[in-house]
């Protein structure tokens, strides 16, 4: 007996010895060489490379494995291409989990052709793109597989040639007959199948089909059937589904007999059958079963391209830290060779992420002041309570400012009442300090002193005059007059300008400067954002100006010209803000968010509109506009609604519904006596809603071409007219409308066009109006037209290139304490006129009726010799 046992130990250790690695390509020229002359125990090992073969382990007992299993960037870079002719790889000769395959990508396998019949059903057809295993039992690990499921075959008759098709059955693997495969830590994404596109499972014996699929991320495989298809097709089977996701792109994610078998896995869609009759499978839901849930796992990049997803995990994924708590193998690596449990609890998936905290608001930049309340926000997770941490010394000492708070993602908190300084940074770290955590610090922001300035007053406060957007001036605007001076700029100014304290002219420029001028055009000071401003500029009570900028911050500037603070947005800020008369600011974003906040800049609340999908949010380019009440009005492109928000916590009071589904991109306007108006675009109504209920009291459609209010063939020129700019009230309430046409419209409170005037050729007017009820029509086509209460056009004000948002406001432009009636408007070519109604003995009139130069109310010789003389100058 002795003599056995030590015969049978020697030939094991000679056993052990002999064993072989064979090197691929320096010993063999290609893989299946290697692995034909192998023997059991061997280890093929190639290096990085293309290997365009088809393998077979031929029931051998061997390891084929890349040189470093352990790093994804090798596992992408060793591949076995199946050139679309047949399985990447096979196991068919009874194979067991000594038979491993380990850190491959395997793509562009086509598949082999399998006749198998089980119970309900049969397997006819290319199967196993990736892998296929027949009654077979391997092991295969750390594997990425993508790209598989499209089979060549040639086509016969003139020209011969090659086609195309989809495989029938596993795109990524097929376990067919009585499988106890052991799939672990793999990629299997992108690949295409009519059924089981990312693996099937399929066996006579369901009892002997129990596979076990561990660890990996099984996502985007597809099928192009319109009869349901399942990323994992394992019905009359019982494999094991342990700590893996499964995210289906266009189709279900699972199918499986018993749900029990699926445990701390991220799954989709679920469907239970007990059968192979698809309409039968019934819904499941696994969420909170078995540890398992069904948030979106959050891929870096997840795309139906092989060569361009990245199915790792972002910080913010619901995975991580979600796996099985009792997961114990401390030695077990990732896809990426880290270990398998980095934050105290294994991830879900392939992918384990080291766990990060990064902060991502303050981003950096930003000017805060002290005592102020602002949202601190961070991505990532740290598994337990965080406490947020303030420096103000550039990181070298740091104050809690909220301790063993939950690890949600973001948290109001109030800064300490005493603190200027520019070198401010925030850290979100966890409430028991983790070193295998990473924590990554805000960018460097500024925290400052604040106190507000003494109440002033404004001539012209915002965007329309003030915040009912009516663009009705308390002044008689020119109805001739001269340039009395005009202020250039290097870039555009394409935002409407506003007149504060001391007849103080502010133009916001895509230069990124606000410019303050005096009220004789004379530069007092500028201050430069470094981002184009493209919204009207807000002059609040002790006024200060608030404007808005592409790079999606808001800038409180004061009266001096010095930065008070800012606060980001995630959209650019087009709108131009309103300010309420106890000093808190709205103003809206491209993202969406209409925020409210206090005239220190902390943040009260925040409202967003909505849109018809995650691609098109409510992108906000309205201006808020708020009612005497308070009531914050609010619309957003792409949302056919109109908000009516209470100031105190921004809840909706109503809304009104546009059921033409036309976008509102132009302001609401608010009338004396509450009404408010509203245009759209693809709309050609004109909106009244009453305010108390948010019910429209009446829509008159403005562009109708069988009114007769306008030329014949206007509906072949203009067949789409939208509302861009806002209207205009005069005086006795009529409502004067531009949409994107050459007319002006002005309608009566009830909603009867009074008369349509054609201005030129072009549309696109911004409009406002003088207190005798004049329109002052600003045109792309370089005019500036002034209407009367009749529609009749009596001055004209000539340029070359677009103007824009001409605004009235009295004693601006001439000394001291007289007033003029003068008018602002904007250039888009870097340029601001200010007209007067006085002209010099030797000025021509640039503001005029266009033949009478001389307003004498006559068209004479000396129209004519003036003319001439102008035209000769």
């Amino acid at each position: 007996m002795k003599k056995t046992i030590l015969i049978m130990i020697l030939l094991s250790v000679v056993s052990a010895a002999i064993a072989t690695e064979r090197l691929v390509p320096s010993q063999y020229s290609a893989i299946q060489t290697a692995i034909n002359a192998a023997d059991n125990g061997d280890t093929v090992i190639a290096e990085a490379g293309t290997y365009n073969e088809n393998i077979d382990f031929m029931g051998k007992a061997i390891t084929v494995r890349s040189s470093n299993p352990g790093n994804f960037d090798t596992v992408k870079n060793t591949i076995i291409d199946g050139r679309q002719k047949d399985c990447c790889v096979v196991f068919f000769t009874g194979e067991s989990s000594n038979s491993v395959l380990e850190g491959f990508t395997l793509t562009n396998g086509g598949g082999m052709n399998v006749d198998y019949s089980y119970n309900n059903g049969r397997v006819s057809g290319q199967a196993g793109g990736g892998v296929l295993c027949l009654n077979s039992s391997p092991t295969i690990r750390y594997c990425n597989i993508t790209g598989n499921g499209q089979s060549v075959s040639s086509v016969g008759g003139r020209g011969g040639g090659t086609t195309s098709t989809t495989i029938y059955c596993g795109g990524g693997i097929a376990l067919i007959g009585d499988c106890q495969a052991i799939i672990d830590n793999c990629f299997i994404t992108n690949n295409q199948a009519d059924y089981g596109p990312g693996i099937i499972i399929r066996s006579y014996t369901p009892e002997q089909a129990a596979s076990m699929i561990s660890n990996c991320t099984i996502a985007n495989n597809w099928s192009q059937l319109r009869t349901p298809a399942y990323e994992i097709d394992c019905c009359d089977t019982k494999p094991v589904i342990y700590n893996t996701i499964v995210w289906s792109g266009n189709h279900r994610s699972l199918q499986i007999i018993d749900p029990l078998l699926v445990t701390y896995s991220c799954v989709r869609e679920a469907y239970i059958s007990e059968d192979n009759y698809y309409e039968f499978a019934e819904p499941f839901d696994l969420a909170g079963t078995g540890g398992n849930i069904n948030q979106n796992p959050l891929f870096v990049l997840s795309v139906l391209d092989s060569e361009k997803g990245d199915y790792h995990l972002l910080p913010d994924s619901a995975c991580i830290n979600a796996g099985d708590p009792d997961f114990a193998e401390i030695a077990k690596l990732d896809i990426d060779g880290q270990s398998r449990v980095l934050g105290g609890r294994i991830d879900i998936g392939a992918d384990e992420v080291m766990p990060e905290i990064h902060v991502t608001k303050p981003a950096g930049g930003e000017v805060w002041t002290s005592g102020s309340t602002h949202e601190i926000q961070w991505s990532g997770r740290a598994g337990g309570a965080v406490d947020i941490l303030l420096s103000t010394n550039g990181g070298a000492d740091w104050q809690t400012i909220e301790k063993s708070i939950p690890d949600t993602g973001g948290k109001m908190c109030a800064l300490p009442e005493t603190v200027d300084s520019n070198n401010c940074l925030v850290s979100v770290v966890p409430g028991i300090p983790d070193p295998g955590v990473i924590c990554m610090e805000s960018g460097v922001f500024t925290i400052r002193p604040y106190s507000p300035g003494v109440a002033v007053e404004s001539k012209w406060k915002s965007l329309g005059g003030d915040f009912t957007r009516t663009g009705l001036s308390d002044s008689n605007g020119p109805e001739s007059g001269c340039i009395k001076w005009q202020f250039e700029t290097t870039r555009a100014v394409s935002a409407s300008v506003t007149v504060g304290v001391d007849n103080r002219v502010y133009i916001p420029c895509e230069d990124g400067k606000l410019y303050a001028l005096d009220p004789n055009g004379l530069l007092i000071w500028s201050y430069d954002a470094n981002s184009p401003l493209i919204s009207s500029p807000t002059i609040g009570p002790d006024g200060s100006v608030y404007v808005g900028g592409l790079n999606g911050r808001l800038y409180a500037i004061d009266i001096n010209g010095n930065l008070s603070w800012t606060h980001g947005t995630e959209g650019f800020v087009y709108s131009s803000p309103a300010v309420s008369a106890d000093g808190k600011i709205y103003v809206g974003s491209q993202d969406g968010v209409l925020y409210a906040l206090d005239r220190d800049g902390s943040e009260l609340w925040s409202f967003e509109t909505k849109g018809p999908g995650e691609v098109l949010r409510g992108s906000i380019f309205a201006s808020p506009a708020i009612g005497s009440d308070e009531t914050v009005y609010i619309a957003g492109l792409y949302d056919p609604n109109l908000y009516a928000l209470n100031p105190i916590d921004g809840s909706i009071k109503w809304i009104c519904n546009f059921e033409s589904r036309g976008w509102p991109f132009a302001s609401p306007v608010i009338a004396d006596d509450g009404t408010i108006y509203q245009t759209l675009l693809y709309d050609t109504n004109l909106y009244a809603i009453e305010p108390q209920s948010g019910s429209i009291i009446w829509s008159a459609d403005l562009a109708d071409p069988g009114s007769g209010w306008f030329d014949p063939n206007y509906a072949q020129e203009f067949s789409e007219a939208d509302g861009w700019s806002e209207p205009v009230l005069g005086p006795d309430g009529t409502i004067y409308v531009s949409f994107d046409d050459p007319y002006l419209r002005a309608v009566d409170p009830t909603g009867e066009i009074q008369w349509a005037t054609r201005l030129g050729d072009m549309g696109g007017f911004t409009l406002t109006i003088s207190n005798n009820g004049n329109i002052y029509a600003a045109c792309d086509d370089g005019n500036l037209y002034v209407i009367n209460l009749d529609g009749e056009e009596i001055a004209r004000f000539q340029s070359d290139s677009w103007l824009n948002f001409p605004v009235i406001a009295d004693n601006i432009l001439i000394v001291a304490d007289s007033k003029d009636n003068s008018l602002l408007v904007t250039y888009e070519n870097n340029k601001v006129y200010a007209i007067s109604p006085e002209c010099s003995e030797d000025q021509v009139p640039d503001l005029y009726w266009p033949a009478d130069l001389n307003s004498d109310g006559a068209i004479n010789v000396t129209d004519m010799t003036l003319l001439a003389t102008y035209w000769l100058n």
